[in-house]
C-alpha cells in the first residue's frame, strides 16, 4: 500500500510535490500501524466485519488527500531566442566562403562575421528570395512569393503602394507564440499611413527608418524616385530637386539623434 502511494507521489517529481507526498505518506503510515493492534483487538471479539468497514474509511482518508491535490501542468521548455539577418541586394558572391567555395580569388570582399555564423549553421544555397530590397523584405516576412503579396518592385519614397494589411507577417505569428518582437534598421515595405508601419505589422518596437536608403550621418532619406515622375516630390520644390528628410524612427517617435 505504501508502495503505491510511493508510485503516486513520485510520477511527477517537484518539491513542493514531494512535501505534499511526504505529509500523505506519514499520515498513511500512522493509519497502518495503528490498524494492526485495533485488527488484533476487534478479531478477538469477533469484529472482523467492523474492522474491514473501519479499515475502507481509514484508506480514504489519505486516498482523497492525493486525489484532491492538484498536479500542475508540466513547465514548457524555454523558447529559443531568434535573431534574423536580412542583407538585401546583397550578391552571391558578396560573401567570403562563396568565393572559397568557387575559386573566386579576386575582389574578393571579406566577411568573416557572416563566414562563421554560416559555418554553424545551415545555408540555404538555392533561390529563396527575390533579387531587390522591398520584394525579398516582404517575402521573408510573409512566407510568400511576390505574385500573393503584390510586392514586386523597390518602393519608391512617394509611392502609395505597401505590404498589405491582409498579410499575416511572421512578427505576428511570434508574437501570437508568446514571443517579444524587435525590429532594427531598414522598413521598406511602405508607410502611407500608422497601420502600415512596423509596431502594427507585429513588432512591439522598431528603430530605423521607413524609406529605402539613408544617410548614415544625417539619417535623411536619400529618396530614389526610380524613373517615377515626382518620384520624390520634386514637383514640390523650386528648382525641381528631390525632397529629403529626417527619417529615423524609435517606435512612432521621430529620433532627432543629430542634435
Amino acid at each position: 500500500r505504501i508502495h503505491m502511494s510511493c508510485r503516486l507521489c513520485f510520477t511527477r517529481f517537484s518539491i513542493s510535490r514531494f512535501i505534499v507526498c511526504i505529509s500523505i505518506l506519514s499520515i498513511s503510515f500512522f493509519f497502518f500501524q495503528a490498524e494492526d493492534g485495533i485488527r488484533d483487538a476487534q478479531e478477538s471479539r469477533g469484529l472482523g466485519d467492523v474492522y474491514k468497514r473501519q479499515t475502507m474509511t481509514r484508506w480514504l482518508f489519505p486516498l482523497m488527500l492525493l486525489a484532491t491535490y492538484h498536479h500542475p501542468t508540466t513547465a514548457r521548455a524555454p523558447q529559443p531566442h531568434i535573431i534574423f539577418f536580412l542583407a538585401d541586394d546583397y550578391g552571391f558572391g558578396d560573401v567570403g566562403y562563396h568565393a572559397q567555395m568557387y575559386g573566386n580569388d579576386t575582389n574578393t570582399i571579406a566577411t568573416p562575421a557572416l563566414d562563421s555564423l554560416s559555418a554553424q549553421g545551415v545555408r540555404l544555397e538555392n533561390y529563396y528570395i527575390q533579387p531587390v530590397c522591398s520584394p525579398t523584405r516582404a517575402t521573408l516576412l510573409t512566407g510568400r512569393y511576390v505574385h500573393h503579396h503584390g510586392i514586386h518592385v523597390p518602393l519608391i519614397d512617394s509611392s502609395s503602394s505597401a505590404l498589405p494589411l491582409n498579410e499575416t507577417t511572421i512578427a505576428e505569428r511570434l508574437q501570437s507564440a508568446g514571443y517579444t518582437t524587435h525590429a532594427v534598421g531598414k522598413w521598406h515595405l511602405g508607410f502611407k499611413s500608422r497601420a502600415y508601419t512596423p509596431l502594427w505589422r507585429g513588432f512591439d518596437s522598431f528603430y530605423g527608418y521607413y524609406g529605402g536608403s539613408q544617410d548614415y550621418w544625417n539619417h535623411e532619406s536619400l529618396c530614389w524616385a526610380g524613373g517615377v515622375p515626382n518620384g520624390c516630390f520634386e514637383n514640390t520644390t523650386k528648382d525641381g530637386s528631390p525632397v529629403t528628410g529626417l527619417d529615423l524612427h524609435n517606435g512612432t517617435a521621430v529620433a532627432n539623434s543629430t542634435e
